[in-house]
């Protein structure tokens, strides 16, 4: 009997748009959850009991969380990603690993994968605190090529040779122009897609898009008073590329973290409109927070959220 963990992702496809590879081997996996996504359809008789059932839609998507930040940005961007299989290419494949028990010894082969030939990868929501490692989850949605199935599942198969696997902290950023020392940051992306339900007889979905995307970003911080130093009141502020950042700090493995002037770190800039969601919140002994959201929206000439993940830390932004 096998007992089971996350393996890894593997990013092997095209960009049906523009042909170019995509290519990511991401490690560092906190969760994987993959949902069939079926529905059923009874006769809906008259009787006590229903006398049919059949399945009408399988819309497989699996929902990932990692550490490995940096990999998976290095494919996907706040717009998502649409993928298909190629040459050599099989598209994004989902890793369970066989940890095999006291009782049961586990071959190099013992593992599974779960196939996703075409489709679409989309961000979900990325997670940083003082203290912690961030998260990132992304989901993967197939569909089907017209012929083939949106999700191939194989058992008896080797992992990967190998995974990048990374962390990463929060560290001090700024909002519109003023410095800002955070205490947690989440980004939730805002990804909508459009999936129609499968035309009869197929099962599978056969198209899928994305819709909208609205990110929105919270913040809260231990200084209530940061929020008057960067004018920010009841009628909101301004968030700019140019005056407001998120920084993540990668972790070095055997020490603390990796020189500041190194380009592994993460900077994020935001534009859009900065609102006060609790200008104060105090719990006993604990120190108040303030709680900041930055709404996105595009300025003109950028998307709401640039993401540089070759970027070198800024002690003093």
């Amino acid at each position: 009997m096998g007992s089971f963990s996350s393996g890894g992702v593997v990013v092997d496809a095209v960009d049906p748009l523009t042909s170019s590879d995509l290519d990511a081997t991401i490690g560092s996996i906190v969760s994987i959850d993959i949902q069939s996504n079926i529905a059923t359809v009874a006769d809906d008789s008259g009787g006590l009991y229903d006398e049919s059932q059949a399945i009408t839609q399988f819309a497989p998507v699996a929902a990932i969380t990692t550490k490995s930040i940096a990999e998976v940005f290095s494919v996907l961007g706040i717009a998502g990603q649409c993928f298909i299989d190629g040459v050599g290419a099989p598209g994004v494949t989902v890793y369970g690993k066989n940890r095999g028990d006291c009782l049961t010894d586990v071959n190099s082969t013992d593992h599974s994968k779960y196939v996703f030939a075409n489709g679409l990868m989309m961000l979900g929501t990325l997670q940083a605190s003082r203290g912690s490692d961030a998260t990132l989850s992304f989901m993967v949605h197939g569909i089907t090529d017209g012929t083939n199935a949106p999700l191939v599942i194989t058992h008896g198969v080797a992992l990967p040779a190998s995974l990048v696997a990374g962390q990463w902290e929060l560290a001090i950023g700024k909002i519109a122009g003023t410095v800002f020392k955070p205490e947690d940051f989440t980004l939730n992306f805002g990804n909508q897609e459009v999936k129609p339900k499968p035309l009869a007889p197929s099962i599978w979905p056969e198209r899928i898009a994305v819709q909208k995307v609205q990110p929105v970003a919270q913040i809260k911080g231990i200084d209530p008073t940061a929020i008057s130093a960067a004018n920010i009141d009841i009628t909101g502020e301004t968030a700019t590329h140019a005056n407001t950042l998120i920084q993540l700090t990668k972790r070095l493995s055997g020490n603390s973290y990796v020189a500041a002037g190194t380009t592994v770190h993460i900077g994020i800039t935001l534009s859009g409109l900065v609102v006060v969601t609790n200008p104060f919140s105090a719990q006993g002994q604990a120190d108040a927070t303030v709680d900041v959201e930055i709404r996105g929206q595009h300025d003109g000439t950028n998307v709401p959220v640039l993401i540089d993940i070759a970027y070198a830390y800024d002690s003093t932004p």
